[in-house]
């Protein structure tokens, strides 16, 4: 366990790290813009959002799902894609929500900043919701490695999302500008999808079950999670606050602040991810 703890952490440590290094690259290519302080604040919310589904998902997906599938392997693949089939609707719905609502957002946020900052933000804003499904996706996916105890997996999937960011940016920064961090903040969570998607044969024999039944398989889940999600989301809403207010301040300053939050948030969660993802697929047991 101590093994494969620490192998986790490292790869964990080493996204982050990319994920910094990417920050101070974005700085150095459009510095410290007005261009860069729109994304900013755009990123900020979905940004929240995602993290949220990646830290709490698992917590309590992987206990649920380990408890089914130690009495019946087909009835958890069962269970796992009716999960997948109902979060990708919700998803879709607040997603939904958060695109018809970007201007509203924007605005009572960033209301300081004036009307073209806010209409600028709100466009961004619309277009990175979208991500919510696919990192649904992913996350749900990655169980199934965590539970068959394949640790690296998942992990090791959003190293390279991270890398893909990099990369993306450098290459299509000089064509496509500012677009080019909106993009690949989507394409980045589409690209670990590659990396722990599950052979098709599981979903060929998919019949949609009635909906009484998928409520009731899925309601666990839900009433489990949403404690969590509000919980998690008030934990780090701080990022939100700080771009907020900095957005008070003159052009630039969105940039410096990201940064310095950056570093210091570097070792959050680090040195525990590993021992929880460890342990969460035996909770069960």
């Amino acid at each position: 366990m101590l093994r494969n703890s620490l192998k986790i952490t490292v790869i964990f440590g080493i996204s982050t790290f990319v994920q910094l290094i990417s920050n101070i690259i974005v700085t150095r290519i459009f510095g410290a813009t007005i261009n860069l302080d729109i994304f900013l604040a755009a990123v900020t919310l979905p940004t929240i959002i995602l993290t949220v589904i990646y830290a709490t998902l698992n917590d309590v997906f992987l206990p649920l799902y380990g408890e089914i599938r130690t009495k019946d392997k087909e009835q958890a693949n069962k269970y796992l894609v009716n999960s997948l089939i109902f979060l990708i609707f919700f998803s879709v719905i607040i997603s939904l929500i958060l695109f018809f609502s970007a201007n509203h957002i924007s605005y009572f946020f960033y209301k300081s900043r004036g009307e073209e900052f806010v209409k600028n933000v709100a466009f961004q804003l619309s277009i990175m919701t979208w991500s919510l499904t696919p990192s649904i996706i992913a996350t749900l996916f990655g169980a199934y490695f965590y539970f068959d105890k394949q640790y690296n997996r998942f992990p090791f999937a959003q190293l390279m999302g991270s890398m893909f960011n990099l990369l993306f940016i450098i290459f299509f920064y000089k064509t496509l500008g500012i677009w080019s961090l909106v993009i690949s903040f989507i394409l980045n969570i589409i690209f670990q999808i590659f990396f722990v998607c599950r052979p098709l044969k599981m979903f060929l024999n998919f019949k949609f079950p009635n909906i009484q039944y998928l409520i009731s398989s899925i309601s666990p889940l839900l009433f489990s999670w949403l404690p969590l999600i509000v919980g998690n989301f008030a934990l780090r809403s701080d990022v939100l606050l700080i771009r907020s207010f900095g957005s008070q301040l003159p052009t630039g300053y969105l940039v410096y602040l990201n940064l310095i939050t950056k570093i210091f948030s570097l070792a959050t969660g680090i040195t525990t991810i590993g021992i929880q993802i460890v342990l969460l697929p035996h909770s069960k047991k």
